[in-house]
């Protein structure tokens, strides 16, 4: 770009080409030089802000012989350019720009295809936020009756509504990338700001009114650029703010309800199971019922970190003979386990790199469990031994499952699921 302020530049060679016109009063100036080949518009690409395609370009269009320090003082090589320091020129700040407004180009852009998605989330979490607390306490009673028919007393569903604000809360995993690129962006115009008020500061001082004005006109056009690239993605902002107040409203407005443990049985080793598990235990006291990392207060699985099983065993003549959930860890909901069993549990690593002994595991707990039963019943078992996990069996688990237990009880037949897929672990 040209320069803002300071004298004409002399006339240089320009490679054979015509010199272009001067700019249209109003507009942005122009690069000069000779007519480039112009690429699409890429962000975090070579071609727009990439570090190795700008210092690649400044060394081909320097002539030959130049020390390395004079090349680091090229305008085009921004890669090198510290925006925070005293001594960038008005030519880095404008280089710099150029590459910010191709880069803002592309979020706009992006952010009009997204635009209907956008607005369709946005009038989703505010609908739901719009609902009293009788009207998600009645749609919960609603639910539970559905679901659980003449027990629906002894759970508490999660309200639909609730359910669709938990996703709208958050960013999901591409806008949250989208938002990173625009924060980018932002920083990038912020510093250029910084950078180029000292030079109106010095231009003022030299009461230099066209200068002045000039650069006075660029630093609020900077401004203006940023508060615009802030607000590319303002709608899933404004969603995650409305969903993420709505729920803490409902939450607020929670008690913690009494249960007894005894009254979940019969349990089904399917996803409606561990539905029928978590809807039973919400609300309840999270001191005494843990899933997770929240520790007190009523329980609304915010966090559920440990891993849930349930377990039943059917003999071939349709008797069944065993049937329990459990809950990964010591004095967790669900079954306790039975060390007594002689099952072997090894020590493996979490999915975080923590390793410890897995006797508390959820699916060690319940084959120990069904094994201590089968022992002491002095009669041999022949029939089906359902497990369902919502998380992958571990090392340790895996031995216990297809190993140990068909070891131990032999007339059995495996069935294991993962969240409701086939398991592969033991094939």
């Amino acid at each position: 770009p040209a320069m803002l302020s300071g004298p004409a530049p002399a006339p240089v060679s320009n490679g054979g080409h015509a010199a272009p016109p001067d700019p249209t009063p109003g507009t942005r100036p122009v690069v000069t030089g000779p007519p480039t080949q112009e690429k699409p518009p890429q962000l975090n690409g070579v071609a727009v802000n990439g570090a190795a395609g700008r210092a690649e370009d400044a060394r081909r269009r320097e002539p030959p012989g130049e020390e390395p320090d004079a090349k680091r003082r090229k305008v085009g090589e921004q890669a090198v350019v510290d925006f925070t320091k005293d001594d960038v020129t008005v030519e880095q700040i404008e280089a710099r720009y150029e590459e910010l407004l191709r880069d803002y180009d592309v979020l706009r852009h992006a952010a009009v295809e997204h635009a209907d998605d956008w607005k369709r989330r946005l009038a989703e979490a505010r609908a739901c936020a719009e609902l009293t607390q009788e009207d998600l306490r009645q749609s919960s009673i609603d639910l539970a009756k559905q679901r659980y028919d003449d027990e629906a007393h002894l759970y508490y569903c999660e309200p639909p509504a609730v359910t669709a604000l938990v996703p709208l809360s958050t960013r999901s995993e591409k806008e949250s990338s989208f938002a990173s690129k625009v924060d980018a962006v932002v920083a990038g115009l912020s510093e250029l700001k910084r950078a180029l008020l000292p030079h109106v500061q010095k231009a003022k001082e030299a009461e230099d009114v066209a200068g002045t004005r000039r650069l006075g006109g660029r630093l609020n056009e900077i401004s203006k650029k940023a508060a615009a690239t802030a607000k590319v993605d303002s709608a899933v902002k404004l969603r995650v703010n409305i969903a993420s107040r709505a729920l803490s409203k409902y939450r607020e407005h929670q008690t913690i309800r009494s249960i007894d443990p005894s009254l979940l049985s019969d349990v089904p080793p399917s996803i409606e199971g561990y539905v029928r598990i978590l809807d039973f235990h919400r609300l309840s006291d999270a001191a005494r019922y843990s899933f997770g990392r929240q520790l007190e207060g009523p329980q609304h699985f915010t966090d559920i970190r440990r891993n849930v099983a349930i377990l039943r065993a059917v003999s071939n003549d349709g008797v069944q003979v065993y049937s329990g959930y459990a809950v990964s860890g010591e004095g967790k909901p669900g079954a306790v386990g039975c060390p007594s069993a002689g099952l072997t549990a090894i020590e493996c690593a979490e999915r975080l790199g923590e390793a410890y002994l897995r006797d508390s595991d959820a699916e060690y707990k319940l084959v120990s469990e069904l094994v201590d039963l089968v022992d002491r019943s002095q009669a041999q078992f022949q029939g089906v031994v359902t497990i369902w996990s919502k998380k992958p069996l571990c090392t340790s688990c895996t031995s216990v499952v297809y190993r140990q237990l068909p070891a131990r009880v032999p007339g059995v037949v495996l069935r294991v699921l993962v969240d409701d897929e086939e398991d592969e672990a033991g094939a």
